[in-house]
């Protein structure tokens, strides 16, 4: 039997039960119990407003919560938007993350202060939090207090009842065991020293030394075995590399949404840049989904994007041009550790190309 999807559930109900009342209200308040275009463009519009809303105040929760546990602020995106602070200075920058409409993440405090419960709930918090004070407001704003209200508790639950990758699940994951407990702090923690330029290769060594899976394997334990997948591109160490890729691969299926697409990405570079012409190479050249990711303009796609160009379609061109395009992109990357190694892999890829086309041009000679 198929498996029932939460999500779809709350939200079939939330249209069902606020459609009804929106149909009572408008009713009861334009002309003549007649509803006009007017009417209903205005009740769209406060869904859409309402949404916005309370993506903002999600995110807003986490980011109060965590700031009163000891947390300090990192960065803040709704939507592609994102606040950073680097090196003191809040800039305002552009990144889109598959699966997600906002994050906001922390600098965690000392291990044995650790606390994540709080900044976990945060945003649940503030959205049934202001949902309810919203109700208050009902004989002054009806529709639009049912409508912020309304979405408000469907989004609360949401992100409350565990699934894919949402606030519950972490939250419950956190709370199955101290190792799961150990795999969030290392990964708010990676977060922290990498936003402010801390490259893979310059990451404590215990980092990379992996975590039991306990009581089972997660998404805590992928984000792991990607920071060692990352360790292995920077180095240039391909066997690492391929072990890496293999082992991820074989849960593919189970990835959440932006893992799948990162892994296929890092697996089709290293098909290229190993010149390894098979059956994966093939399909991952097709994939509609990962060829809409990498037209995502961020460094590491430039990477991958530059490495097709010239090892699949001979594009000398085409490939410095996207090298160039992907080392200009400094002050759109919040992660500047992230920009560093993936300046350094172009740079490197750059060197490849040019010693191959050296190398071509002297067989001529």
């Amino acid at each position: 039997m198929k498996k029932i999807n939460v999500k779809s559930v709350l939200f079939i109900l939330f249209f069902m039960i606020v459609g009804g009342f929106l149909g009572i209200f408008i009713g009861m308040m334009t002309d003549g119990g007649n509803i006009t275009p007017i009417d209903l463009l205005l009740v769209a519009a406060y869904f859409i407003l309402s949404i916005v809303l309370h993506i903002i105040i999600h995110e807003a929760g986490h980011l109060v919560m965590g700031l009163l546990t000891g947390y300090t602020f990192l960065s803040f995106r709704i939507f592609s938007w994102v606040l950073v602070k680097q090196h003191n200075k809040i800039k305002l920058t552009k990144q889109k993350v598959p699966g997600t409409l906002g994050q906001c993440l922390l600098i965690p405090p000392e291990r044995e202060e650790f606390i994540y419960k709080l900044y976990l709930l945060g945003g649940v918090l503030f959205n049934f939090l202001t949902s309810l004070l919203m109700i208050s407001l009902i004989f002054v704003f009806p529709i639009f207090t049912i409508v912020f209200s309304g979405i408000g508790c469907v989004l609360g639950l949401m992100n409350l009842i565990p699934t894919g990758f949402n606030d519950g699940s972490t939250l419950k994951l956190a709370n199955s065991s101290i190792e799961n407990q150990e795999l969030l702090f290392l990964q708010l923690v990676v977060n922290a020293k990498m936003m402010v330029g801390k490259k893979f290769t310059e990451l404590p060594n215990d980092y990379f030394s992996l975590i039991a899976e306990n009581p089972k394997h997660s998404y805590f334990n992928d984000f792991q075995e990607f920071l060692i997948l990352g360790k292995g591109i920077e180095k240039r160490n391909w066997v690492e590399v391929a072990t890496s890729l293999e082992k991820l691969w074989e849960n593919l299926d189970s990835l959440i949404l932006p893992y799948q697409l990162e892994l296929k990405k890092e697996m089709l570079y290293y098909l290229l840049i190993r010149k390894q012409e098979n059956e994966k190479l093939t399909e991952l050249l097709k994939d509609k989904h990962l060829h809409k990711y990498l037209n995502m303009k961020t460094i590491s796609n430039k990477r991958v994007l530059a490495t097709k160009a010239y090892f699949y379609d001979q594009d000398l061109e085409k490939s410095f041009e996207l090298i160039n395009e992907g080392l200009s992109l400094k002050e759109k990357t919040p992660n500047l550790g992230e920009f560093l190694v993936e300046s350094d892999n172009l740079m490197w890829l750059k060197e490849q190309i040019t010693d191959i086309e050296a190398n071509k041009l002297e067989k001529i000679n």
